[in-house]
């Protein structure tokens, strides 16, 4: 994060290939926030929720557990819809009702912004 603070960048992480669905505020070591970070899950592939099945609140201990994420879900599949502008970064979380039949819905299950300021972005908010 040395670069993010030299320059007051606006950091924002756009993250995949975990498989699971991530809001998260980053912060350095001495625990001045850097920026944000938003992790997309997958359609198809299983993720940490595949594997982990009988603890159905596990999205929200790794929340409680960790001061970086604002919200977390290992069950779903899905995508992100993306806004940035130059003063805001918006994310809204999507998640398809099944990935075995062609009869599945979609539904928006979070949605977390960030704004622009003049030390980088702001913490994470729900949208």
């Amino acid at each position: 994060y040395t670069s993010a603070k030299k320059t007051g960048a606006r950091l924002v992480t756009v993250t995949g290939d975990t498989h699971t669905a991530w809001a998260n505020t980053l912060h350095d070591d001495a625990g001045d926030q850097r920026g944000v970070e938003f992790g997309c899950t997958s359609i198809t592939s299983p993720g940490m929720g595949s594997v982990i099945k009988d603890v159905p609140n596990l999205g929200e201990l790794f929340t409680d557990a960790n001061k970086e994420v604002d919200w977390h879900d290992p069950f779903g599949h899905g995508y992100i819809v993306m806004t940035l502008t130059p003063d805001t970064a918006h994310a809204e979380f999507k998640k398809v009702s099944g990935i075995l039949t062609t009869d599945w819905t979609v539904d928006s299950v979070s949605a977390w912004k960030a704004e622009a300021e003049d030390t980088g972005m702001s913490d994470l908010k729900p949208a």
